[in-house]
């Protein structure tokens, strides 16, 4: 009986660390997807572009053919999908050749649900097609998110482990001779009585009562906290950054820690630009991205300058 005690409880604790952590990543990769937009595309479009720069890290753009305005050919004979520069599409590839630069110079396409309109041979990246980055180190966004989500769910399995010890029963050791002192104390304390009188031999029991695991769920909420500043931080999404309020930090600090949100963006924005302008450039379709979470800087209170100036002076 036990062992299957035992096995059941693991389960439940597999199935709520996965719960856990399906939630944390559904949370953080909902904020990124809300934290970069691109105007000019659709909203079906602009989504496939931040799930693949989330999952992959990168991503191709291309003209579809037959979609570009060819002069001389009446727009009756025009595709349906007609746009006025052609219509882009976005898929993933697989590089063949790299410059000296260890760029992809040539890649190839990956069809995507079996799409017919993805070219099949190669393409020459910067004449033929674009390709983009997320990030510097081209690698998905979702590898750092998931660094850091591993360890709030650690802290926050180290919380649930802590809830329940500190709802775990009184366990109270005694005899047959003390037993109905004992539950005579323990009724007192339930009564909310301050005071209690015992004799010598009753000592051990009212340190059973009164003993009992070290509260340190505000510890790792703190903890916990800081874990989720520092992920929102890299994201370059607005957070307090440390542990207090934004209220009780110097205008100074609050300006610091906004300059290091601003910092982390731009590692997401300037990449994205960069793709944006290579897109606008190269393939001739308008592209630009926005951030929608840029912190502004905090400005000085006149009544805090004025308190600190009387509180160096009587100094």
């Amino acid at each position: 009986m036990s062992k299957l005690i035992t096995k059941k409880r693991e389960k439940s604790s597999t199935e709520v660390r996965m719960r856990t952590y399906q939630f944390y990543l559904n949370k953080y990769f909902n904020l990124f997807m809300n934290a970069y937009r691109f105007p000019e595309l659709p909203r079906e479009q602009s989504d496939y572009l931040l799930r693949k720069f989330w999952s992959l890290g990168t991503i191709s753009a291309f003209i579809v053919e037959g979609t570009k305005p060819i002069e001389g050919v009446p727009t009756t004979q025009m595709s349906a999908n007609d746009y006025p520069n052609g219509m882009i599409a976005f898929v993933p590839y697989a590089p063949l050749i790299f410059s000296i630069t260890d760029w992809p110079s040539v890649v190839s396409l990956i069809p995507v649900r079996g799409a017919t309109f993805i070219p099949t041979r190669p393409l020459k990246v910067g004449e033929e097609c674009v390709i983009g980055f997320a990030q510097r180190n081209k690698k998905p966004v979702f590898d750092m998110v998931d660094y850091y989500i591993e360890k709030i769910v650690d802290t926050e399995m180290t919380i649930r482990t802590q809830l329940f010890s500190h709802k775990a029963p009184w366990l109270i050791s005694t005899t047959p001779e003390n037993e109905a002192k004992v539950k005579r104390l323990f009724e007192r304390l339930e009564n909310d009585e301050l005071s209690l009188y015992i004799g010598v031999d009753e000592i051990e029991a009212l340190k059973s009562l009164i003993g009992g695991n070290t509260y340190i769920i505000d510890k790792l909420y703190i903890y916990k906290q800081g874990l989720e500043n520092e992920l929102l931080t890299y994201l370059g999404i607005d957070n307090v950054g440390g542990i207090e309020k934004k209220e009780h930090l110097m205008v100074d600090e609050v300006n610091a820690n906004n300059d290091i949100i601003n910092d982390s963006s731009d590692c997401f924005l300037h990449p994205l630009q960069e793709f944006c302008e290579q897109v606008s450039k190269v393939l001739g379709f308008p592209l630009s991205v926005e951030a929608t979470s840029s912190p502004v800087v905090a400005e000085s209170n006149q009544e805090d300058e004025d308190d600190e100036e009387e509180e160096e002076k009587d100094e």
